[in-house]
């Protein structure tokens, strides 16, 4: 009922989690959905989550109450979805602010990150556990079950219609804040795709902790303040998030914490000097910068072999004596646009040359080099640009051997 009632009534806060939970993270994740269940919805804030688990029917769109059981919270249930399909997370944002509305958006992608190779993964677990014979479909015949769920679905949609305006489904869809809680999400690729989609994006340049975002504090935070503004929540969450690692892992974690905000309205301008900075750095490259630029790439903090940290790589650069003017006028103006033009609004990074800084860009050895790229990078000038650095790059690895560079190979 509390539900039902809630539908097209315009919150304070809408805070939506799209939770890939069908991997290893999912006892986590479900802990996490749990926390959130603990605080629940109120007429200032609608708490929704769209979960897709590692078994056949653990999918299921709900509004999350405190009181009440939690199958008493599903809106809608599914079999055999795929949480890594861009019409399923479309599907799931539009449900979300047309059935649960605010002046407000926070919107969570949650589970194993891919950055620009695909946002979240799905590994289709039940069927692992079906192969290893962990689980067993019945021997009945299924199909009375359901349909029972279908009609099931069909009363949701009827109660649903008559709540709902199909003329004012939502307002807007731009969202407050895009946060990332999921690993390798802080490439440039992953933002230059995600930053005209909400107006504060919080990423992660390299692992998230398995115990995820602290959403209980997170949604204390909102629940007692509704009129917060989304800017100092992305804040808290970066804020929330580094003390909650610490106290689990320690002020030495295995691979360090790094939590950045990013000003949306800031990137494009990022964009054009990486253009820049790119055009100039292949210019160097061409002209016998090869032995300097591949050192100081080397000595670029990586956390996946295939991602550099951007920052820390024109910082070893700028330390080189030697370089052209126009590189390093490039790369000052990168530096200082990073640091000064209010890009990154907060951060929790180590920082430095040889640390995370809260932004790479896709610089793998040539035998890791993934083809894919070449379609995601095709779209944008900048990253048109770093493409062909990467081509002279691998020539340069290459000598001698044009033919092996995986930028100018024919798939």
């Amino acid at each position: 009922p509390e539900n039902l009632d809630a539908i097209e009534h315009e919150a304070e806060w809408s805070f939506f989690v799209y939770m890939a939970a069908d991997c290893d993270l999912a006892e986590c994740m479900f802990d996490n959905l749990l926390a959130m269940k603990k605080i629940g919805s109120s007429r200032d804030v609608h708490i929704c989550v769209f979960f897709h688990g590692p078994l056949l029917t653990d999918t299921f769109f709900a509004r999350l109450n405190r009181e009440s059981h939690l199958r008493d919270d599903f809106i809608f249930r599914f079999v055999n979805a795929y949480s890594n399909k861009p019409e399923t997370l479309k599907q799931a944002l539009v449900n979300n602010m047309a059935l649960y509305p605010a002046r407000k958006k926070m919107v969570i992608l949650s589970g194993h990150g891919l950055g620009w190779r695909g946002a979240l993964r799905d590994d289709a677990t039940w069927k692992l556990y079906q192969r290893s014979r962990n689980i067993f479909h019945p021997s009945v015949d299924i199909a009375d079950d359901i349909a029972l769920l279908e009609s099931d679905r069909q009363k949701v949609m009827t109660q649903i219609r008559g709540r709902i305006n199909p003329s004012a489904l939502f307002k807007g869809s731009i969202f407050d804040i895009l946060a990332f809680d999921a690993c390798d999400m802080g490439n440039i690729e992953t933002q230059r795709h995600f930053f005209d989609m909400a107006k504060f994006l919080v990423v992660s340049e390299v692992k998230e902790y398995g115990i995820g975002y602290p959403y209980e504090a997170i949604l204390q935070k909102i629940t007692s303040s509704p009129c917060i503004n989304p800017r100092e929540i992305a804040a808290f969450l970066v804020e929330t998030m580094g003390a909650s690692s610490r106290a689990a892992y320690g002020e030495n974690p295995p691979v360090p914490i790094t939590q950045i905000v990013v000003e949306s309205s800031r990137f494009p301008d990022l964009l054009r000097h990486f253009n820049v900075f790119a055009r100039e750095l292949t210019s160097y490259l061409n002209n016998g910068g090869g032995d300097l630029i591949t050192n100081c790439i080397k000595q670029t903090y990586s956390f996946d072999r295939l991602h550099r940290d951007l920052k820390g790589l024109i910082l070893n650069l700028l330390d080189e004596n030697g370089l052209p003017e126009s590189l390093r006028f490039a790369a000052n103006s990168f530096v200082n646009l990073f640091d000064q033009s209010g890009l990154i609004l907060a951060q929790d990074v180590p920082g430095g040359r040889y640390l995370p800084n809260g932004l790479s860009v896709y610089l793998p050895p040539p035998e890791k080099f993934i083809q894919n790229y070449k379609e995601i990078a095709g779209g944008d000038p900048g990253l048109q640009s770093w493409m062909s650095f990467l081509s002279a790059y691998y020539n340069y690895m290459l000598a001698g051997h044009p033919e092996k560079n995986p930028v100018t190979m024919s798939t």
